[in-house]
């Protein structure tokens, strides 16, 4: 069931394509997965096909430093020999070929430049302004329209409805 708050950015595979339950002809290869990430689609909470016999699932990263991992050491790729028999058989030029054989061996992503300054220098409050601003990070931001800030949500769950964030922090922090 979608929760209100899980409306807007949430993707997922195109795993309903095709009718496979009916006729094993009708099946059709899942999009937006592992091996083909694009497209996606925003979600639709269909349920996928219960013979799925082409669909892969997204193996998430389990912990932070499996990501670190793509930086650091990289990961190996290596193209399975099927795919290599179709390129060998199109007829392409030797540049082509050499660009789809050098896709084989180490995958090494370069550090971005906000984790290159520091590894945890993205949890900065200057960092997330600057992401926010720049539209990367999604988060509403509204203009303050009366000072001090009160809170508009119920106070027997949320505490008091007053803001501690007062006229000498802000003017401390805009020094």
């Amino acid at each position: 069931e979608r929760k209100h708050f899980e409306r807007v950015y949430d993707y997922t595979t195109y795993n309903d394509l095709g009718n496979p339950d009916k006729d094993d002809d009708l099946a059709r290869l899942v999009l937006g997965g592992h091996e083909r990430p694009y497209p996606k689609r925003c979600r639709t909470g269909r349920l996928p096909t219960s013979t799925a016999t082409f669909s892969n699932e997204d193996t998430p990263f389990t912990c932070f430093t499996e990501i670190d991992k793509l930086y650091n050491y990289g990961i190996l790729v290596k193209h399975n020999e099927d795919e290599k028999d179709i390129f060998e058989k199109l007829l392409l030029s030797s540049l082509i070929k050499k660009a789809v054989n050098a896709g084989e061996g180490l995958f090494k992503y370069s550090i971005p430049a906000i984790i290159s300054r520091g590894k945890f220098s993205w949890l900065r409050d200057n960092e997330f302004a600057r992401q926010a601003l720049a539209g990367v990070n999604l988060v509403n931001i509204e203009k303050l329209k009366e000072f001090p800030i009160l809170s508009k949500l119920d106070p027997a769950i949320y505490g008091p409805p007053e803001s501690l964030i007062t006229k000498e922090l802000i003017d401390q922090e805009l020094e």
